[in-house]
């Protein structure tokens, strides 16, 4: 069974392998401060697939009371940058901008290593997050765009992420308050719409406890998987 989990994994691979950065659009952009949320918005959320190859999508967003300069310092924060599920943080690398208007360009390497059908299992991948001045900011003095994709590597259990991208709009609003909107994409083995939703709303309780100046959890081991 294990070895047919491998073929299937190397098929999924290099039959399309991870897609290389690239930056998603906003189907339901929203000001979100404008529309006076201050707890996530109601999300749009979609899903498709089965098996090892489901794919989920989410959008959502909030108003964050947090000057927009605050958020951009907490959202450097690797423990920000930690999805649920990670159990270690392999390795961390800041790489050199790309374009005057990049802010920011880290690949972190992740590890993911759970107990399933009595096995553990040891899934690692790569992804590269930037910073930069949001498209048109011109108009909306101070916007940063922040987005995250799956890169080509990893071992063979990471193969099986074959998508993974996330991109979060922050605009100031006032001299405390920021907009954030999020999009969130991935494929891989179990993924639904429900997911998808809960991968933005940590992604911002992670950033709004450590701009609160508290910390976010970070990677957790998993007590059934420590060898």
């Amino acid at each position: 069974m294990r070895v047919l989990l491998l073929l299937a994994a190397a098929l999924l691979f290099w039959a399309g392998g991870p897609r290389q950065a690239r930056a998603m659009a906003f189907e339901f952009p929203a000001n979100h401060c404008a529309a006076g949320q201050y707890q996530p918005a109601p999300a749009h959320a979609g899903g498709s697939g089965m098996l090892l190859g489901t794919s989920a999508w989410a959008e959502t967003g909030v108003c964050l009371k947090f000057p927009i300069q605050r958020l951009r310092e907490a959202a450097r924060d690797i423990d920000v940058m930690t999805w649920p599920g990670t159990t270690r943080i392999i390795a961390v690398h800041d790489l050199a901008p790309q374009g005057s208007d990049q802010l920011l360009r880290r690949r972190v390497d992740y590890e993911a290593n759970h107990s399933h059908l009595f096995a553990c299992h040891r899934a690692e991948w790569p992804m590269e997050w930037r910073e930069r001045v949001a498209p048109g900011a011109d108009a909306r003095a101070g916007a940063i765009d922040i987005s995250a994709d799956r890169l080509p590597g990893g071992n063979s259990d990471g193969a099986y992420i074959t998508h993974w991208s996330a991109r979060a709009e922050l605009v100031p609003v006032s001299a405390t308050e920021t907009s954030l909107h999020m999009r969130y994409e991935i494929t891989a083995p179990g993924q639904d719409a429900k997911w998808a939703v809960g991968a933005i709303q940590g992604y911002i309780a992670r950033l709004t406890a450590v701009a609160a100046g508290g910390k976010a959890p970070g990677a957790v081991l998993d007590p059934d998987c420590r060898g």
